[in-house]
């Protein structure tokens, strides 16, 4: 184990709380270290002294705001909101609505962003689509927001924006703008997103989580419904983002529609994916010096793996598995397989769902 180092991360859960656990790589010891009130508040970020969430519940749905221990809201009822990030320059939050198909956005208030307290939404951008798996693809479906790294040639701030139910990548443009834009937000209130194109998929594909490699200019996306791994290479045209669909390669072998999470070993050399429903568990992939991917192994982990987080250094990985209650702790070898540790931390009543760096 690594001495005197002490990682701290955000836990959203399916329950009524988001949790402060610290790793500390000296024991591997998973400790609970503060809580929040917040019902099914299934994905949370944190910058400076501020933490941002949401309530994925119906039509309570609300976005959070937590600072010193003061909660702000702002309702969002029947969105569903399940994934969450800072604007590119830190005065915006952006939602990604499940059940809305849509990206919400929301102004900081009140000073810096680690500091900042949610403001009422000021724009709601909702998309219209569908796919061949019914009882999934009935309509439009965002479960990620994303800011696009740099890349040369691309010109200003890029956000995507994957839309399991239409079986795209919504492709938005950020602005930073202070200005209305006509269907986009209410008269006089900031709307900072354009929706520019879209990255089709295969019918039935369901994409729902991405993953980006700076270095070999890659981007990789799970798709939930057909359990595959697409891989894109990123460029640019006409100073806007462009990608090439370059591989799709097999995760989920059982097919069970319930892949989950997608992220890149820090070294570049292994990217891992998460996988549910049946055989859960995650796939391991060797990453190739031009991008592409060749599956290596599959570990299994606790039941419903949903997503997961690879420590900065590289040795750790925590998955978070919803129906077992459970941080799971597992160490990644040379070979960069994850080997399962002693290590567990439960948490129930409250179902974890997401781990992201504190």
């Amino acid at each position: 184990m690594l001495k005197n180092i002490i990682f701290s991360f955000l836990i959203g859960t399916y329950g009524t709380n988001i949790y402060t656990v610290n790793l500390d790589t000296a024991t591997g010891a998973m400790t609970v270290q503060d809580k929040y009130t917040a019902t099914n508040s299934s994905y949370a970020i944190a910058a400076g002294n501020a933490i941002y969430t949401f309530s994925e519940s119906g039509a309570d749905s609300k976005v959070y705001s937590f600072n010193d221990g003061v909660r702000t809201e702002a309702p969002c009822p029947g969105d569903n909101p399940c994934f969450i990030t800072l604007s590119p320059d830190g005065n915006y939050l952006f939602t990604a609505d499940y059940s809305g198909g849509s990206v919400s956005v929301y102004p900081l208030q009140n000073g810096t962003v680690g500091s900042g307290t949610v403001g009422e939404r000021t724009q709601k951008l909702t998309f219209d689509g569908s796919g061949p798996v019914t009882h999934r693809q009935g309509s439009s479906h965002i479960h990620q927001v994303k800011i696009l790294p740099d890349i040369p040639g691309v010109e200003g701030n890029w956000i995507l924006a994957p839309d399991l139910g239409s079986d795209k990548i919504r492709i938005l443009r950020y602005t930073g703008e202070n200005v209305a834009r006509e269907n986009n937000g209410a008269v006089g209130n900031p709307a900072p997103l354009e929706h520019i194109s879209d990255i089709q998929f295969p019918a039935g594909s369901g994409p729902r989580h991405i993953e980006f490699d700076v270095q070999r200019k890659m981007m990789y996306c799970i798709a939930e419904l057909s359990g595959k791994v697409f891989a894109f290479r990123m460029g640019a045209s006409e100073g806007k983002p462009a990608f090439e669909l370059v591989q799709s390669v097999v995760a989920d072998e059982y097919n069970t529609g319930g892949s989950g999470d997608i992220h890149l070993h820090p070294q570049g050399k292994y990217l891992y994916t998460s996988h549910r429903l049946q055989n859960d568990g995650l796939a391991v992939f060797t990453v190739n010096e031009d991008g592409t991917i060749e599956k290596k192994g599959y570990v299994h982990t606790k039941e419903h793996p949903r997503n997961f987080l690879i420590t900065p250094c590289g040795k750790y990985l925590i998955v978070a598995s919803k129906n077992t209650c459970t941080l799971q702790l597992f160490t990644i070898g040379q070979d960069g397989i994850p080997i399962a540790t002693d290590q567990v931390l439960n948490l129930s009543p409250d179902a974890p769902t997401s781990v992201v760096l504190r």
